[in-house]
């Protein structure tokens, strides 16, 4: 099983792959700067958040 560092390493290496910055993955996703920080560093986020960056990114849960 995967843990949060290892989805957060995931996470990062997807928005570098895709060119956008924080902040940009910030606005497309909807979401506060704290919500994609925390995401990005591994810490807990609501559901909501990882889905909403997980979409704009264009990765799948499984």
């Amino acid at each position: 099983m995967s843990t949060p560092l290892d989805i957060a390493d995931r996470l990062e290496a997807a928005r570098q792959a895709s060119g956008l910055t924080r902040q940009a993955l910030t606005e497309k996703a909807g979401v506060s700067r704290q919500a994609v920080y925390r995401l990005l560093k591994g810490q807990d986020v609501q559901v909501s958040t990882l889905l909403a960056v997980m979409d704009v990114l264009q990765l799948d849960l499984v």
